[in-house]
């Protein structure tokens, strides 16, 4: 058995390692997590359990992310029997976690909801995952950094279950755009997991109000806005607003320029990343080198 106690990265090192145990090939250079869904090596089961201090859920999904350290493209391993069998969810294990690392992986769960809803593969079920992660993000973030004792305990507590309702229905869905670009500008210049949520989430989602603005039901539900079937637009846009104030509330990076990437530099991962966004397959329009340039140049 093995036992993962922290953030992302340590439960992510846990499957890692368990997948060479178990006879898993070395991790793949592309992250495509359609592959949780079979196994594909030789040897036994690990039990995994798992015991996370951030939102970012990694803790419930069978696939972990790697870094190649030499090329910094980020890769991952998928198995189903990488899922954690066990995880413990006690919010007083958080108090100790960084403001910063905890606002910005809520930041990261906020992605999972949002990008699962206007993903293709959206259905009843993971727009109702989504709609009440969004709310219960919106409705405990902020007071989980402010009260103290038994208050501070039972925010943290609903934002643990806001972080797990977002993976849940992300997993049905895949991921979009954000979580590619997050994927990357994570290893090429050292960003953290969920301060690259913070950062892209509302480009994308300004991009996506102009292609799918049907898709953005769930989402405006979460955020208690109101929604028009029949002129969608409108309501996406507020939507995309509304996520970047919320996110303004916190002390985390909100632009590139913010946590050091050159500005000449931003195009060096765009062809990576739309690598991935065509495996997922989640936005129902071709997505251009050029669109994503753009978007990189918008949250520079």
């Amino acid at each position: 058995s093995m036992v993962s106690f922290g953030g992302g990265s340590p439960i992510d090192t846990v499957k890692n390692a368990a997948w060479q145990l178990m006879g898993g090939r070395a991790g793949s250079r592309t992250i495509d997590f359609s592959a949780g869904a079979a196994e594909s090596g030789r040897g036994g089961d690990i039990l995994h359990i798992a015991i996370p201090t951030t939102l970012s859920a990694g803790e419930f999904t069978p696939g972990g992310g790697v870094t190649n350290e030499s090329t910094k493209v980020k890769g991952g391993v998928a198995d189903p029997r990488l899922q954690a069998k066990v995880v413990i969810l006690d919010p007083a294990l958080t108090i100790e976690t960084p403001a910063w690392l905890w606002a910005s992986t809520g930041m990261r769960a906020l992605d999972h909801a949002v990008e699962g809803s206007y993903s293709t593969r959206h259905q009843l079920v993971t727009d109702t995952l989504a709609t009440k992660a969004i709310e219960l993000l919106n409705a405990h973030l902020l007071p989980s950094l402010q009260m103290h004792g038994d208050d501070e305990l039972e925010h943290r507590m609903r934002c643990q279950l806001a972080a797990w309702l977002s993976i849940f229905g992300m997993s049905n869905t895949r991921g979009g755009i954000s979580h590619a670009l997050g994927h990357q500008i994570g290893p090429m210049w050292n960003v953290p997991h969920g301060v690259t949520s913070c950062i892209t989430l509302p480009h994308v989602m300004r991009f996506m109000a102009e292609v799918a603005a049907d898709r953005f039901g769930p989402i405006a539900q979460g955020f208690d806005l109101r929604f028009d079937p029949r002129s969608p637009r409108s309501s996406a846009v507020e939507c995309a607003d509304r996520t970047a104030k919320f996110i303004g509330k916190f002390e985390v990076p909100t632009r590139l320029r913010d946590v050091g990437v050159p500005r000449e530099e931003i195009s060096r991962i765009a062809g990576t990343v739309l690598e991935e966004v065509k495996r997922a397959n989640t936005v129902g329009v071709e997505v251009t080198l050029e669109q994503l340039v753009g978007i990189l140049d918008a949250a520079y």
